[in-house]
């Protein structure tokens, strides 16, 4: 079963670089985007679309479906981090965003703490593995299936992918900077194979 995943399309608080609320909207640019990354995945055959039910990545979705000939099903694992609410419209750069970062980090092995309102790492974890496994349970009925997600909680998908053992502090030092790579609409192309000889069912096309 082939998987894309995909980041939602740009908003203007992207570019601005500020914490986003659920019903933050694509720019125009972020809706033009999409209607070139929904083309191109045409050529995939896909046969199901999933997204979450944030506004940038419901719009990101329907565009693709356009596109694609296909209703995109919300599917409810696939949101974004829930990040503490004060956070909103406020600068990512600040220092309150780095000193969440930092403690969510450095006690991500308590799972009953928590930082304000905002999701710990293992409710993050735990909804991540919830994620892939209903991804493996639609290989008998699904050949190829496009995921509409947002950069963090899809790079936390890629990293629990082939992980047993719980995440520690330094695998999610090294999320943090694989999330930083993921650009605006770009699609992360994986092959699920549950017969694959080698001891990961994931690998990367």
């Amino acid at each position: 079963m082939h998987v894309y995943f995909v980041r939602h399309g740009e908003t203007e608080l992207n570019v601005r670089h500020i914490h986003q609320s659920p019903n933050t909207p694509l720019s125009p640019y972020g809706r033009q985007y999409m209607e070139s990354v929904g083309e191109s995945l045409r050529e995939a055959n896909p046969d199901l679309v999933l997204t979450s039910e944030y506004t940038r990545t419901l719009e990101s979705a329907e565009i693709i479906g356009a596109s694609v000939g296909l209703t995109p099903q919300v599917q409810e694992f696939l949101y974004e981090i829930e990040r503490p609410s004060k956070l909103f419209h406020t600068s990512v750069l600040s220092i309150e965003t780095a000193w969440y970062i930092f403690l969510s980090i450095m006690r991500s092995g308590n799972a009953s703490w928590r930082y304000a309102d905002a999701e710990n790492v293992t409710d993050i974890e735990n909804r991540a593995r919830k994620a892939i496994a209903y991804l493996e349970s639609l290989v008998d009925t699904h050949a190829s299936v496009i995921v509409v997600s947002h950069s963090v909680f899809i790079t936390i998908m890629l990293s629990v992918m082939c992980v047993k053992r719980r995440l520690r502090p330094w695998d999610f030092i090294a999320i943090f900077f694989h999330v930083l790579k993921i650009r605006n609409g770009e699609v992360i192309h994986m092959m699920y194979d549950p017969h694959a000889p080698n001891a990961c069912v994931w690998r990367r096309v």
